[in-house]
């Protein structure tokens, strides 16, 4: 396995760094969430491109809200329709988020685990190029996300702005 600790955020945890909710109302869930257990956010606009489990390349915007505390971070996405955001069958966690130093390799080893790719992670500018992503089917239920290492300081950086 090719996990890596979330230790850019200040604490060695698994390579477990957010638990990722789709929501019909960005606004709406922070707000919940800001009351229920004091969380504070940082939210974005944000582009994804990936190709979808049909083979097919999938561009969108979205509307997104992380927490700023952690080691582990909330993630809220507000509703896509269509794409492998959308709301599904109701409220839920939508996936687990990994951090991994290679993404290739570590998603050939969910699928045959069983895990099939539902969306792998597309360069935006180059639709030819692998991007730093890629959605499972989880059996149990949601879905994992992989997430390539390089992105972390991205990351980190991103929810401090």
């Amino acid at each position: 396995m090719t996990f890596i600790p979330a230790t850019a955020f200040g604490v060695g945890t698994s390579g477990i760094y957010h638990v990722g909710y789709v929501v019909p109302r960005l606004d709406d869930a922070m707000a919940q969430f800001s009351e229920a257990i004091g969380a504070r956010w940082v939210d974005h606009l944000v582009h994804a491109r990936y190709l979808d489990a049909a083979g097919a390349v999938v561009d969108v915007d979205l509307h997104t809200s992380f927490t700023l505390d952690g080691p582990v971070h909330i993630e809220l996405i507000e509703a896509a329709p269509g794409t492998i955001w959308e709301l599904g069958s109701g409220p839920g966690i939508h996936h687990i988020g990994l951090w991994t130093d290679d993404v290739a390799a570590e998603a050939e080893r969910l699928v045959r685990s069983g895990m099939p790719v539902v969306a792998g992670g597309l360069d935006n500018a180059d639709a030819s190029v692998p991007g730093y992503f890629s959605y499972h089917d989880n059996p149990q239920g949601g879905k994992l996300e992989l997430v390539h290492i390089d992105k972390q300081q991205g990351m980190h950086d991103w929810i401090r702005d």
